[in-house]
């Protein structure tokens, strides 16, 4: 049973890496996303979520569900900018005056709103994303977030474990 469980241990770190890969973002935007666009979103979300110790699948998951990597979304129904889509308003203490449409700074920023969330939710993930969308939806946001990441993990596993890879 122990290694059972560090095998799904091991497998769960080393999927960070296969299924958000820069290639991976890069497939899945069918290149609208370039190969240096897709670095950036990677490098940003490595450095910021263990610098404020968030777990960096959500965080893609979030980039995903928000804006699909794209790091040029904006949203005109509530003004929401970039991969994370920040509301400005919301968040002047986090932005100072930088500019949320650059990739770096839109990952931080994001980071540290749902590092925020974590803090102030006692460490529920569900809770933090449900501040973290703040919509009359936002239980359906955390669902999606946390089941598309779930799917993805089972995905793996089984991938890896019927393909003796």
């Amino acid at each position: 049973m122990c290694n059972f469980l560090i095998f799904i241990m091991l497998l769960a770190f080393s999927s960070l890496s296969n299924a958000f890969s820069v290639d991976y973002i890069v497939n899945r935007t069918k290149g609208k996303v370039s190969h240096s666009q897709a670095t950036r979103i990677v490098k940003s979300v490595d450095k910021y979520t263990h610098l404020y110790k968030v777990d960096p699948v959500t965080v893609f998951k979030i980039i995903q569900t928000e804006s699909n990597f794209n790091p040029d979304a904006k949203s005109k129904s509530c003004n929401c900018i970039g991969l994370m889509q920040i509301i400005p308003r919301w968040h002047k203490d986090k932005i100072r005056g930088r500019n949320l449409s650059n990739i770096e700074v839109n990952v931080e920023v994001g980071v540290r709103i749902l590092k925020d969330n974590l803090d102030r939710n006692k460490g529920s993930m569900r809770r933090a994303l449900w501040d973290y969308n703040a919509s009359v939806f936002k239980k359906k946001y955390a669902d999606k977030v946390l089941a598309v990441k779930e799917n993805e993990l089972f995905a793996y596993i089984h991938q890896k474990h019927f393909l003796n890879i």
